[in-house]
């Protein structure tokens, strides 16, 4: 009885063990699961932190650019720049520098200030009017162009009030009034700004120029202009090509990457969190895995103790069972055989005596197995504490170093595409200091044409200005003709009066006799014999009249006209010859200039579809299939165009290049790197762990398309990737085996090969 109920009870004991560890394993699936969601949360926040680190680093480099032209004067004319860097040199006093500098526009304003000053961004304010002409004389001097300069002692200017204006729809202000600036430039800016009225839209900007009967210039915010007498400028502006422009959106860049500080910071608070909750789940993951072994064990003893008890409950069983096999049989021959009960009952006291020295000796046995089993219990015990100890100290040295190898290998991927970037962003310089280099050239010819095009232009300005003149001469000459033929009606009328009053005029006669013999030296007959016939003397007398009258009205006669007109026509026909000349030149400028940009279009197009050849099948066979494509954003336009890059590995949807992987992204980086050497071969190149983010497929991939580009390039790479050291021809290792003391290790692979025997493929 006392065994069965043992057995009761560790049945009991190894129920409630099981559900416990049943317990356990349900909480370590949660557990499991609560990790799982955890670790997906911390690789959405490390993945965001990657994102928006490579966006603030793409904001930080465009702004830093954006910097640089600002302090190179990107922009500004080559005069304003050279009387700027004699200024800051100390050879030129007084310049307080170029509008633009000396102002601070709100954003929201930049477009329309800028339309509104025009070219007068990059007048030079100097402090007084002698330090002007010394600036002049110097530009004048070092042949350094020309320049406008604002004395602060003779500009003052006026600003009209906006207070009229402000019952007008859309009116936002004067442009004077919406800038910043120091007071003392109060004359300078009233001046250029003090007059212009800003206006929401070109609709409102019209009604108003209208309403004030176009006496002000007004200019709205998104840069359309209505000049003062109504007409009206607009149309697109470039996009980020002003000065105040540039300074607005250096300004936005710095704003922006400012967020995105804030918000990179955020996050990583918050991969911070995620990762302490990671850690958390995990402790609590391998505390309940210790709890779950302790209560496996504590299952596995009750199961041994249980066991062990059935085991016994048998054994006492089956001897009970042959104790009474044994009465039956004795019976039997207690029955059958009387004559024997005598030795039998001897036998029984004997049998008696021997049983209770067996149940003794049994006893003894029994006390001797419990100690046994109480002392193999207490080592089993210490057995399987020592196990878990164990296995939990492996469990421990798995995960560390599990995040060990999961450290490195982050680790290694960032530099791997730290290097790919920074070989990325070398190749853009390079590629951007060629292009500068080019566009100064151009820009150097063009300014060279541009200042022979604005001289023809001055020259055609002033022979139009004569010409000019000349016209106008010859209206005052028309106007004359038309007076004298007005002066003749008013003879002929008189004439006609005259007519009337013939017949009382023969007694004249004599007078008109002597007359002629005044004017003609003519006697009467000497007139009658040269004279023709008059059929009609009165129509005769009033001819007469009338050419004596139109003598008169001559004047002295100008015995030079002939010579002068000679003179003033030889000169028209000059002027028009050079007038001609100028135009031809004018469109032989313009054709070079389209030339040059045809010829430049043509060499850009000719390279990027060379380059976008090569890419496609170098992306192939790097990548082991897939497709991959540079394109244009504004193919109307190359010269300003800018590219895309379209990859599409193969077996993958790629919507961005950010979606690629650190080792696919530098991969990509190297497959345009190899297609420009396929272009533009180089005699030599320095490669930078340009392949460490890759794999060790596409490491042999790599190796094996480098050397087949050694045939006209000779590369250096600098490597700690094993693939890459197998496919070299000669290796160099620097290492230190004395503290502060480098050595140089060379390795020729091909001795190497010939002394092991290899024989090189």
């Amino acid at each position: 009885m006392e065994i069965r109920e043992e057995i009761n009870l560790l049945q009991a004991d190894l129920n409630e063990s099981a559900e416990s560890l049943q317990r356990r394993k349900n909480m370590q699936e949660g557990l499991s699961m609560k990790l799982s969601r955890a670790k997906e949360r911390l690789s959405a926040a490390e993945a965001e932190i990657n994102r928006l680190t490579i966006e603030m680093e793409q904001k930080r480099h465009k702004a830093q650019t954006l910097e640089d032209m600002e302090k190179q004067m990107e922009g500004f004319a080559h005069s304003v720049k050279a009387v700027l860097t004699q200024s800051a040199r100390g050879g030129l006093k007084g310049i307080r520098g170029p509008v633009s500098k000396l102002m601070r526009v709100p954003a929201r304003y930049t477009v329309a200030i800028e339309v509104a000053l025009g070219g007068a961004l990059q007048n030079i304010v100097t402090e007084t009017e002698e330090q002007a002409k010394y600036a002049i004389q110097y530009l004048k001097r070092e042949n350094q162009g020309r320049a406008t300069f604002l004395p602060m002692t003779n500009i003052k200017g006026e600003t009209v009030s906006g207070k009229q204006f402000e019952g007008y729809r859309g009116f936002v202000g004067v442009a004077s009034d919406l800038i910043e600036y120091d007071a003392q430039y109060r004359g300078i800016f009233g001046n250029l700004l003090g007059r212009i009225l800003i206006c929401e839209d070109l609709d409102s900007a019209a009604a108003l120029a209208g309403a004030t009967g176009y006496r002000w210039r007004v200019v709205t915010l998104d840069g359309q202009m209505v000049n003062a007498g109504g007409s009206l400028t607009g149309g697109s502006l470039g996009k980020g090509t002003g000065i105040l422009s540039r300074e607005a959106e250096i300004n936005a860049l710095r704003e922006e990457v400012a967020g995105l500080t804030g918000r990179l910071n955020e996050k990583r608070a918050a991969l911070a969190s995620e990762r302490k909750e990671v850690e958390s789940a995990e402790n609590a993951l391998r505390e309940n895995e210790r709890m779950t072994a302790g209560l496996s064990q504590e299952k596995m003893k009750i199961e041994m103790a249980l066991s062990q008890q059935k085991k016994a409950l048998e054994d006492s069983q089956n001897a009970l069972s042959e104790l009474e096999s044994g009465l039956v049989e004795m019976d039997r021959k207690i029955l059958s055989a009387d004559s024997e009960l005598a030795e039998y009952d001897r036998l029984m006291v004997q049998t008696e005596a021997l049983l209770a020295e067996k149940t003794a000796e049994s006893q003894r046995l029994a006390t001797g197995r419990s100690e046994f089993f109480t002392r193999r219990d207490a080592l089993i015990t210490r057995l399987n504490e020592t196990k878990i100890r164990l296995l939990a100290c492996q469990k421990d040295m798995e995960n560390i170093q599990s995040l060990l190898a999961g450290a490195e290998a982050d680790r290694a991927d960032k530099l791997g595409r730290i290097s790919g970037l920074e070989a990325e962003i070398k190749a853009l310089e390079e590629a951007n200091r060629e292009d500068d280099l080019k566009i100064a050239q151009t820009g150097k010819a063009v300014d060279e044409l541009s200042s022979r095009a604005d001289e023809a232009e001055q020259s055609i300005q002033d022979e139009l200005a004569r010409r000019s003149e000349l016209e106008a001469e010859s209206t005052k000459l028309r106007e004359r003709e038309k007076e004298i033929n007005n002066q003749t009606q008013l003879l002929s009328t008189e004439l006609a009066r005259l007519e009337e009053r013939a017949a009382a005029a023969q007694a004249e006669y004599d007078t008109l006799v002597a007359k002629l013999w005044d004017e003609y030296n003519l006697t009467r007959q000497e007139a009658a014999a040269e004279a023709a016939e008059v059929e009609d003397f009165r129509k005769a007398g009033k001819e007469l009249n009338r050419i004596r009258e139109e003598i008169k009205k001559l004047g002295s006669v100008n015995v030079s006209a002939a010579d002068e007109y000679k003179e003033v026509f030889e000169r028209y026909t000059n002027l028009k010859r050079q007038i001609e000349d100028i135009e031809r030149s004018r469109t032989e400028l313009r054709k070079m200039i389209t030339d040059l940009n045809e010829t430049m279009k043509e060499m850009f197009l000719k390279t990027y579809e060379e380059i976008n050849g090569h890419f496609k099948v170098i992306f192939s066979e790097l990548f082991g299939g897939g497709h991959a494509e540079l394109k244009l954003d504004d193919p109307q336009n190359i010269l300003e165009s800018g590219i895309n890059i379209s990859a599409h590995p193969p077996g993958k949807r790629v919507n961005s290049l950010e979606s690629l992987s650190g080792g696919e992204q530098a991969l990509l980086a190297i497959a345009i790197y190899f297609a420009i050497l396929k272009v533009r071969p180089s005699p030599f190149c320095l490669l930078d762990e340009i392949e460490a983010a890759l794999d060790e497929v596409n490491i042999r991939r790599f190796t094996a398309y480098l050397r087949r580009m050694t045939g006209s390039t000779q590369f250096i790479i600098i490597s700690h990737r094993r693939g890459t050291m197998e496919s070299a021809d000669l290796l160099y290792g620097v290492t230190m085996q004395q503290k502060g003391v480098s050595k140089l290790l060379e390795l020729k692979i091909h001795e190497v090969e010939e002394k092991i025997g290899i024989v090189a493929g």
